[in-house]
């Protein structure tokens, strides 16, 4: 009986490796650009997609594509491994480009850079887009490269690109009155740092992604205004404003990775321009509502600083809270914040706090005696 051959194998017998989805360098950075960053993405989508359907089932492609930045290091390990298993020569590099690609856009809005910078965080894929490239040239050589320009890409650059030119215009027009603004506070050129503020804020609205840039200017301005407050108190107002406004704005940060900025201060130079109110005002209900509203800022401060172990300014809030308690005539709440205040001292070894707070809080102490003295000569009369 003949022996069976053994069947050739068939040469269309499945490639195991990602079909990866690849552009040209230019196309990838020129869609990117025009799509504010989109296009990046989408092309992390279609490698997951890729990744799903050959070697991990189940990853969710369109999960991972929504939160490219988070799935961006473990995306590129896998395209390292490829290009290596495929013996294709590939300067990725997983960490320092998801570093990039990641944080590009926080490190832009907390060291106020032009946004524009932001926009340009899917550099750190395009060492990975040339290796993909690389690789479907070794497994798929009939795949090809895309270097077309669809009718999808020209879509959406025609919604995306007036927005762009926005953004460049108006962040750099905005960053230019905002430095000069910085700079005239700083040498007491007062009426010329207000007229800066004021075309920075305008400038800023028209900016895409601008609200973390805005909160720090509004946050300056504030500051500002409130350094006139003395030979100006109608400006305590518009300094209010600006601080209600930068902590509405810091609602859309709720969702955020990284703190932008600094929430308790926030707070807590709102509370100042309520505590300022009250003691410029005659008016005995103006006085007693504004330190409610004060009270009620400070302790938000006093929250947030002690959330983020911020000891020195929790330290400040714990002060502020006791003036205000006195300034409301309950010298036991009064007590009770400065008490918190010393021992805030003592633990972190604020020693010049300490002196200040120790000798206030015997103020405050003889103060109650005094009317706790005087209540009982009254109620003896």
């Amino acid at each position: 009986m003949p022996c069976p051959q053994p069947q050739p194998q068939s040469s269309e017998a499945p490639n195991r490796q990602p079909e990866y989805y690849s552009t040209s360098t230019l196309k990838f950075c020129v869609v990117s650009l025009l799509t504010l960053g989109l296009f990046s993405y989408y092309w992390c989508y279609k490698n997951w997609q890729a990744i799903e359907k050959t070697q991990r089932p189940g990853i969710l492609p369109k999960l991972r594509g929504v939160f490219a930045p988070f799935f961006s290091h473990s995306l590129l390990k896998t395209i390292q491994r490829s290009a290596t298993n495929a013996q294709v020569k590939a300067a990725i590099y997983p960490f320092v480009g998801f570093c990039i690609y990641f944080f590009t856009p926080f490190l832009t809005r907390v060291l106020n850079l032009y946004e524009l910078v932001a926009l340009l965080s899917f550099i750190g894929l395009i060492p990975a887009n040339i290796a993909l490239a690389k690789i479907n040239a070794k497994n798929y050589p009939k795949q090809g490269v895309d270097r077309r320009f669809t009718a999808w890409n020209a879509a959406f650059a025609t919604l995306c690109t007036p927005m762009l030119i926005l953004t460049i215009v108006a962040s750099t027009a905005t960053m230019r009155n905002y430095e000069q603004a910085l700079k005239a506070h700083e040498f007491g050129q007062n009426e010329k740092a207000a007229q800066h503020y004021q075309l920075a804020l305008e400038q800023v609205q028209d900016s895409l992604f601008a609200w973390p840039l805005e909160i720090n200017i509004r946050a300056a301005y504030g500051e500002h205004l409130l350094s006139q407050v003395e030979q100006k108190p109608e400006l305590l107002w518009e300094a209010r404003e600006q601080y209600n406004e930068a902590l509405s704005l810091n609602e859309l940060d709720r969702f955020q990775i990284l703190a932008l900025f600094d929430v308790g201060y926030l707070w807590s130079a709102l509370a100042k321009t309520y505590q300022l109110e009250a003691a410029y005002t005659d008016n005995v209900d103006v006085y007693y509502d504004a330190l409610q509203n004060a009270f009620y800022a400070q302790d938000k401060a006093a929250t947030e600083f002690e959330a983020e172990q911020q000891w020195r300014s929790l330290n400040a809030s714990y002060y502020s809270l006791g003036e205000i308690a006195e300034w409301y005539g309950d010298y036991e709440e009064a007590i009770r914040w400065l008490e918190k205040a010393v021992e805030l001292d003592k633990r972190h070894g604020f020693e010049d706090d300490l002196i200040v707070d120790s000798q206030y809080l015997e103020r405050l102490r003889a103060a109650l005696a005094e009317s706790l003295v005087n209540s009982d000569r009254g109620s003896e009369g």
